[in-house]
């Protein structure tokens, strides 16, 4: 989000480069900040969802004023309020120079206890070690100016805001500005807008949700033992034959559109396309296409007239919608080898342990259960969420239909991700805001009926003293990051304890609603 930052020429003060609040290591650990050199822009969290104070947080650190800054009655932050005429209420919030230079040293002192860096003793690593273990400079530094300017927000908020839940910081706006003073002080201005109100149409402890608990066939089991045979078969290359359904095969796409003189360059993740022949999701995703390679041999090139779908989770989005000649080459052909379900097949499965198909067995009845639970939890979640939108009604403010639209897409996109549809590089590409907005305006309903679900489960969250608490979503935090462990780049997201905490408030009121006979599950 862009901000607004005015610099005095040749004053020393707060610098930000590269998107973000930073400042250039020698300036913060000698204790100086510099100039701002062009716009910078702030990566706004909220800490409670809808209905809260905002937050500008480093990745994973909840929001705390500086310890030292508490100290000093020098460092205090001088705030003044107003409401103004469109019923927006604004902030300004002037933060100290020296303010910044205790949360650097804090956050070095934190991190210095927690990291283990090579070379070091715990509590011993110069703040250079830290830095470059903490992924550089830039990173670190905008821990550091993030965090000074989220405190100021929210320590202003709570004094001046005692309804804050009633009010809604929209950080894809131009509400968040941020000014300099002569003596390089910083100068933070944010407006706020008044939060949705949900109006039940049925009061909420009214509602009546009933849900069918999942149960597993009786060949979930063998269904499950010949996926993992067909996951762990080994391939062999296709000689004599055509392709069929089944194979893998690896193959580069190039498209020839109608408005086009010369055929467009492919995109270098679909040079090199894997296909997996069998995989429906794939199928459904791109249509037409498996069908247009069958009987293709090694080597071979061909061409297929093909329009193309429309949704915004397709890649590449340059093609979306359009009629294109497909131009086809199949550079490799595979195919999965038979697989004897036997007791040697199940001990190379788990070698160096006691392993036979029997035991296989016992185990994928176990992991079916488990998912059987986990897919009637999804459908009470589902459930609740759908008889919450369709019976409560709020405004629906387009920087919240961004956000809502944004998540849903990227749900959509692990999805497919996880089904081997798309590349984590073709995730990336599509996980953007103007690709967030092209998905609302395709799925407006979709993302209403989510936006309305959200607001009314904060509501009743809010309402029957449901909210989790900050050593709540702390402790959550911490037992994500484990289990993660050294793939913990998820966790990098500054808005990760906001979707900790949407993720505690539903499961609360899902507790909260099979106590009262509200949800039942059959």
């Amino acid at each position: 989000m862009a901000t607004r930052a005015q610099v005095p020429a040749g004053q020393s003060g707060w610098r930000c480069s590269h998107g973000a609040f930073t400042t250039k290591r020698p300036s913060l650990t000698h204790g100086h900040m510099r100039q701002p050199a062009s716009r910078p822009s702030v990566q706004v969290a909220t800490s409670r969802g809808f209905g809260s104070a905002p937050t500008i947080r480093a990745p994973g650190k909840a929001p705390s004023k500086s310890r030292r800054a508490k100290k000093e009655d020098s460092m205090q932050l001088k705030y003044t309020h107003k409401d103004l005429p469109d019923g927006r209420r604004q902030l300004e919030i002037m933060v100290p120079r020296r303010h910044g230079q205790l949360c650097y040293e804090d956050t070095m002192a934190e991190f210095r206890q927690k990291l283990k860096v090579e070379g070091h003793a715990i509590g011993k690593a110069p703040d250079s070690a830290i830095i470059e273990q903490l992924g550089g400079e830039d990173a670190v530094q905008s821990m550091v100016l993030n965090q000074t300017v989220s405190c100021a927000i929210a320590e202003a908020a709570e004094k001046f805001m005692p309804d804050r839940h009633a009010w809604q910081f929209d950080p894809g706006s131009e509400l968040l500005g941020v000014d300099y003073t002569e003596s390089g002080d910083m100068l933070v201005n944010v407006s706020f807008e008044p939060a949705p109100k949900p109006v039940w149409t049925v009061p909420y402890r009214d509602l009546q949700v009933k849900v069918q608990k999942v149960k597993p066939g009786p060949e979930a089991v063998q269904e499950r033992l010949e996926s993992l045979a067909k996951e762990r078969a080994m391939l062999g290359i296709v000689i004599g034959r055509g392709l069929q359904r089944g194979d893998s095969a690896v193959m580069s796409l190039a498209a020839t559109f109608e408005d086009d003189e010369a055929p467009t360059p492919p995109d270098s993740v679909w040079s090199d396309l894997r296909l997996e022949t069998g995989n429906e999701a794939f199928d459904a995703y791109f249509p037409g296409l498996i069908q247009a390679v069958e009987g293709m041999k090694t080597g071979e090139q061909q061409t297929c007239t093909l329009t193309l779908p429309t949704s915004t989770d397709f890649f590449p989005v340059e093609w979306r919608g359009r009629t294109a000649s497909l131009q086809l080459h199949l550079k490799e052909l595979f195919e999965r080898r038979h697989v004897e379900l036997d007791d040697a097949w199940a001990a190379s499965l788990a070698p160096g342990q006691p392993m036979d198909l029997k035991t296989l067995r016992s185990y994928l009845s176990q992991a079916v259960e488990g998912e059987a639970e986990l897919a009637t939890h999804r459908l009470e979640l589902e459930s609740v969420k759908k008889a919450v939108a369709a019976n409560m009604e709020c405004g629906c403010p387009e920087y919240l239909v961004r956000g809502v639209a944004m998540r849903l897409l990227q749900c959509r996109l692990r999805d497919l991700h996880d089904a081997g549809v798309l590349s984590a590089a073709q995730v990336s590409a599509l996980s953007s805001q103007d690709n967030a907005t092209d998905f609302a305006k395709n799925n407006r309903a979709e993302v209403e009926e989510a936006l309305r679900s959200q607001v009314g489960l904060e509501h009743i969250a809010e309402s029957e003293e449901l909210l989790p608490s900050e050593k709540d979503v702390q402790a959550r935090y911490e037992r994500v990051a484990g289990e993660l462990g050294e793939q913990s780049q998820p966790l990098q997201d500054p808005n990760v304890r906001e979707h900790i905490t949407e993720f505690l408030i539903t499961d609360n009121v899902l507790e909260w609603m099979k106590e009262r006979g509200i949800l039942t599950v059959e």
